[in-house]
């Protein structure tokens, strides 16, 4: 069976520029993938010379077969934070995770970004005992 990303089905690409010489720049993002983009936009108006570079297509690696999704919920995480770090790193990354979510909100909103952006529900499952516990404790910590 062939997996093909439904993010990429009949998208045209737009043909950029080869980088044929050497050239002075204050940063160099290199992957054009989310991450990359990220970095080049957030520098956009910054009066750093700026320039990034893909292997390939642009947003056409690891970033074109994510899920779509946007959330703050990854696996249990604040739960490990807090047991190896600190209830504050924890809830410094939470506060991390939500302004991330607004700032993509923001640029979809500025930019006219057609992309069915939706906030919906998310679930995280326990299948065992074990797994339980761990959810009721990530639950404890992001109540606080």
């Amino acid at each position: 069976m062939e997996y093909k990303s439904l993010w990429v089905s009949g998208i045209k690409y737009r043909k950029v520029k080869e980088l044929k010489k050497n050239i002075d720049v204050d940063v160099l993002i290199i992957g054009g993938g989310m991450t990359g983009l990220n970095c080049a936009y957030g520098l956009r108006d910054s009066k750093l010379k700026v320039c990034l570079v893909e292997q390939n297509r642009i947003g056409m690696g690891v970033s074109s077969r994510t899920t779509g999704k946007i959330n703050y919920l990854q696996e249990c995480i604040y739960s490990d934070l807090e047991k190896f770090n600190s209830f504050d790193t924890a809830k410094n990354y939470l506060e991390s995770q939500l302004e991330a979510i607004k700032k993509i909100r923001n640029i979809i909103k500025k930019e006219k970004i057609s992309c069915d952006l939706d906030r919906v529900a998310s679930y995280v499952l326990a299948f065992n005992d074990e797994e339980y516990f761990k959810l009721k404790k990530e639950y404890n910590i992001l109540k606080k």
